[in-house]
């Protein structure tokens, strides 16, 4: 996605809170003019994110709304259009659409939809005569499309059957939601009306944001690391050259390195201040509202399972902050951690490694996951949950013959 500058940023972090801000109330909090407001929420709302995966392909994080596609697909009377859809992907893929893990279940959907993408004869006049199709569609039937063009068209005209199902291939980042009275207690005019602001709700957006933040953490960490390597290096240098009394002697060149180095110093630490902004950003977003509603709406596990492969965030943090506020169950949270779980013994490795009979599994105590959970997650649970992370253990290891002990 497009680069999302430090001012639209704050304003995403306002928009976050899922309250639905005004124009006003956005330039109130950020304490900016309102003309300069409006200006980054067009650009915001402007239908240009998305790339080449958006436009040519359905992955699981296109689609909004599971249920109401795979109840539009499987139990509504039919259209002609539907009953295409239906004959030919039902038979291949239908089984998986309830799959109790959403992930699996979103992914399974997205495959049915990505493999009519490549159907030559999924358009026809008779099927869509009862869709309004846009501008855009229309001109690219007229073109005769072929090859990557018609995967094109499909996936703008399943755009077109499932507006409130699948998201747009080109989209804003946040949307203008219906007008409502001004919030504004102190406005001479309480009847007059505002537009709140939201963040799109769906997995495509939130991976674009969370994206663009990650992109610029590495990039921060890269250069850091490329200027103390040229700031080493040409130390190095000046010690191959001079010898070890190169600090003491009054020479140009020496002169000029030393200046060079402090603008490369002063160059990272600029550059470890945008890595402490982005860090800090990225943990308040995934611990916004907005990441809490989607966890609900998708499942956390979705949402926050490719962000276990960094440490640029504090993925424990957030888990504790959705158990807090009921967003997931005791079963959920622990399922979550205890793959991260490791066993004191000369086999000991992650609890999801570990296979063979019950017997043979190293035992782990309660005592160890109280241990483990105060030490390295900062979490403290009572007699009772502690129980039910046991039972959790017992079922993950898939035996009636629990390696933990009793103790």
């Amino acid at each position: 996605m497009a680069d999302i500058p430090k001012t639209e940023l704050r304003i995403l972090k306002v928009l976050s809170k899922r309250k639905g801000c005004s124009e006003r109330e956005l330039a109130n909090e950020l304490k900016m003019e309102k003309p300069n407001i409006s200006t980054y929420v067009n650009s915001l709302a402007e239908e240009k994110s998305g790339g080449f995966l958006d436009e040519m392909t359905i992955r699981y994080y296109h689609i909004k709304d599971k249920e109401g596609l795979i109840n539009k697909i499987c139990h509504e009377s039919p259209s002609p259009i539907i009953g295409y859809i239906r004959d030919n992907i039902l038979i291949k893929f239908a089984n998986h659409f309830n799959d109790k893990n959403h992930l699996d279940a979103m992914n399974y959907l997205a495959m049915a939809l990505d493999h009519l993408l490549i159907d030559p004869n999924f358009y026809s006049e008779d099927r869509f005569s009862e869709i309004e199709l846009s501008q855009e569609v229309r001109d690219l039937i007229k073109s005769n499309p072929r090859k990557g063009s018609i995967r094109r068209l499909n996936r703008l005209l399943l755009e077109e059957i499932f507006p409130n199902e699948i998201i747009k291939s080109k989209r804003g980042i946040i949307y203008k939601g219906k007008r409502r009275k001004t919030r504004n207690i102190s406005s001479k005019h309480p009847n007059t009306e505002e537009t709140p602001l939201y963040i799109h709700e769906d997995l495509s957006t939130f991976n674009d944001i969370v994206g663009f933040l990650n992109k610029e953490i590495q990039t921060c960490k890269t250069n850091i690391k490329l200027l103390n390597n040229r700031i080493n290096g040409r130390q190095a240098d000046i010690y191959e050259q001079i010898g070890p009394n190169a600090l003491k002697i009054d020479d140009p060149q020496l002169k000029k390195i030393e200046d060079e180095e402090k603008y490369n110093k002063k160059n990272i630490g600029d550059y470890e201040d945008e890595l402490k902004f982005y860090r800090d950003y990225l943990q308040d977003f995934l611990e916004s509202e907005h990441t809490r509603y989607l966890a609900k709406k998708f499942g956390f596990k979705v949402i926050l399972g490719p962000l276990l492969a960094t440490d640029d965030c504090d993925i424990i943090e957030v888990l504790k902050k959705l158990k807090e506020k009921g967003d997931i169950s005791h079963e959920e949270f622990v399922d979550f951690l205890a793959p991260f779980f490791t066993i004191d013994s000369p086999d000991s490795g992650r609890l999801d490694q570990i296979t063979g009979p019950a017997s043979k599994v190293p035992k782990i105590t309660k005592d160890d996951i109280r241990t483990q959970l105060e030490d390295r997650f900062g979490i403290q649970l009572d007699r009772e949950e502690l129980g039910e992370l046991s039972n959790q253990f017992r079922r993950r290891l898939g035996s009636s013959d629990s390696p933990l002990s009793k103790s």
